[in-house]
């Protein structure tokens, strides 16, 4: 912190002065620097006339696995990350982050990630078309909210469900 100075370990004292490293004076002039400063202390900082996606899309992440699983190499590059960044490249990004979290995909090196053995299950239980908007349909009907392991279930039951009725056999 700028104008104060701290032994390892302490804390400021409550009414100790705290100055900010730009001057209150340009602050004042300039009101959206002053935001964006805030903004930025609050981890909540972005790019100006860029929306952050805050919603998950299972169709969009349905869509992007597909589409990396029929890419010819298996290491794939992190989209966005350049700072001319276009929206979808933000979505997609943004998913990426969420699929990682959820283990479909795992980054392999700086900018780089692969789909997983969990994220190449999930694949195989949503592929197919006439389940997935089956699965869909169940999730809409009691609710419309649901987890990627949920839907993923929902899909595998649907999935059973064919296959026994095709084979005959009792899986």
């Amino acid at each position: 912190m700028a104008g104060l100075r701290l032994r390892h370990g302490h804390r400021p004292h409550r009414h100790a002065e705290i100055r900010h490293p730009r001057p209150a004076r340009l602050l004042r002039k300039r009101p959206a620097l002053a935001q964006a400063l805030r903004l930025q202390r609050a981890g909540r900082a972005r790019p100006a006339g860029r929306a952050e996606p805050v919603r998950r899309d299972e169709e969009h992440i349905r869509k992007l696995l597909l589409e990396y699983e029929s890419e010819d190499d298996w290491l794939l590059l992190m989209p966005g990350t350049t700072t001319d960044a276009t929206p979808d490249e933000l979505k997609e990004r943004y998913h990426i982050l969420l699929m990682m979290d959820a283990g479909l995909l795992a980054i392999v090196g700086s900018g780089a990630f692969r789909i997983t053995n969990s994220g190449h299950d999930y694949l195989e239980a949503i592929r197919d078309d006439g389940i997935w908007k089956k699965t869909l349909a169940v999730v809409a009907e009691t609710g419309g909210n649901a987890t990627l392991e949920l839907i993923k279930t929902l899909a595998l039951g649907l999935l059973k469900a064919k296959i026994e009725q095709h084979t005959g056999l009792k899986l």
